[in-house]
């Protein structure tokens, strides 16, 4: 009785800190002042596009050390102290006076980030003890991913178009100052403090899970979608900029479309899962990856010249995958994590890493496509599915 009521009161408090954990949120917060960006820095859109993706991908290998300190001061005290160190660094990126300046204080804001994202993993598999709570829990980050994902830029767009760009920066460190206040809350973890361990340990670690055949396919078929949902949250503000005119406070709301399903259906994955089996929800999920690949191919042919669509449409492929991608991370993230008995904390750095740095390598890759050859976007799509097709049957196959 006495752990279920504790297991309540850490979901109580993961809730909110969970909000504030928002990776995802941070990282799109400079979409829609890209343009005054553009202005600002008199840089082209290719350099940002770029940074944002070396950030996504430094972010997530950053797990890798992560873990260690995690592991060394306790996950409270690890927090409290990255939390302050984050305050600061992010508050200096309002005051960037060139791109080159914005673009590192961005990426070593989103590496501090990622250390932030390893512990929202790795606090339910710490604080939580009933299967049935540590599922529900691994949607409730999605849910707060997805939701400041949209709110966050939408908020900083309203902020640039009335103060400036540099006001839109300051609402992460706001947001952590009150995480800071929450975690005071936290009680210290029952998780035993390893003074003697170090990186090479933790990579061990982290080799010691890739040998567990259902965790490594697991782990690479999120990469897989990560790669393709990721990388699309991001371009879409890139693609539309280059050809179409639209107002900076509006911007967001073309996220919106792509970012709801991760804000409504965790609500009742478990319901459905309750009703359909895991089999047929997988190939439902790959389905809807294919016809996203199939619409963008057959808009991209139809509407070569990219003023004749209208702007929605190049939303469309976006929407379909990010249905997919909700649905199939935490199918594979309890196959994954279900598997580990131990170093929770590397485990969690292996899931930061597909999710983020595989992100960061279809943005990289999708800074590389524009509007006029929308066609490669769904070849993208194509080519990631077959492989992510291939890590599930890898995982089903080491499972059984």
């Amino acid at each position: 009785m006495n752990d279920k009521i504790q297991n309540k009161h850490h979901i109580i408090l993961y809730i909110p800190m969970c909000l504030l954990l928002s990776y995802w949120g941070y990282m799109k917060v400079a979409l829609p002042v890209i343009p005054d960006l553009l202005n600002s820095f008199q840089t082209t859109q290719s350099l940002l596009h770029q940074f944002i993706s070396l950030a996504f991908i430094l972010s997530g290998l950053s797990s890798v050390f992560w873990g260690v300190l995690i592991d060394r001061i306790e996950i409270k005290r690890f927090l409290i102290s990255l939390t302050i160190i984050s305050i600061v660094i992010l508050s200096s990126i309002a005051i960037s006076t060139n791109a080159w300046f914005w673009g590192i204080s961005y990426i070593v804001s989103a590496i501090l980030m990622g250390g932030l994202i390893v512990c929202s993993r790795s606090f339910v598999m710490i604080y939580l003890t009933e299967e049935a709570d540590i599922k529900k829990a691994l949607t409730m980050p999605m849910i707060a991913g997805f939701s400041a994902a949209f709110f966050m830029p939408y908020l900083s767009g309203w902020l640039a178009n009335y103060l400036g760009w540099n006001y839109a920066f300051l609402i992460i460190p706001f947001w952590l100052i009150v995480l800071l206040i929450l975690l005071t809350k936290l009680p210290p973890s029952t998780q035993s403090v390893d003074k003697n361990m170090g990186i090479k340990d933790n990579i061990n670690a982290m080799i010691n899970h890739l040998k567990n055949k259902n965790f490594l396919f697991s782990i690479l078929g999120i990469a897989c979608i990560s790669s393709i949902s990721q990388s699309y949250y991001i371009a879409i503000i890139f693609w539309l900029m280059s050809h179409y005119t639209i107002a900076i406070q509006n911007l967001a709301l073309y996220l919106f479309p792509l970012l709801f399903p991760g804000m409504i259906i965790p609500l009742f994955i478990q319901r459905i899962y309750h009703k359909i089996s895991e089999k047929h929800m997988i190939t439902l999920y790959i389905a809807l990856l294919i016809i996203a690949a199939l619409i963008a191919i057959t808009i991209s042919l139809n509407f070569n010249i990219t003023k004749q669509a209208n702007s929605w449409l190049w939303v469309i492929p976006g929407v379909l995958c990010s249905i997919s991608m909700v649905c199939l991370i935490p199918i594979l993230s309890f196959r994954a994590l279900n598997t580990v008995k131990d170093h929770y904390n590397s485990a969690s750095g292996l899931l930061t890493i597909a999710v983020y740095s595989a992100g960061g390598v279809g943005i990289y890759i999708t800074s590389l496509i524009t509007l006029n050859h929308f066609y490669l976007e769904g070849v993208f799509i194509l080519i990631t599915t077959a492989l992510l097709i291939t890590c599930i049957k890898k995982s089903t196959e080491s499972s059984q």
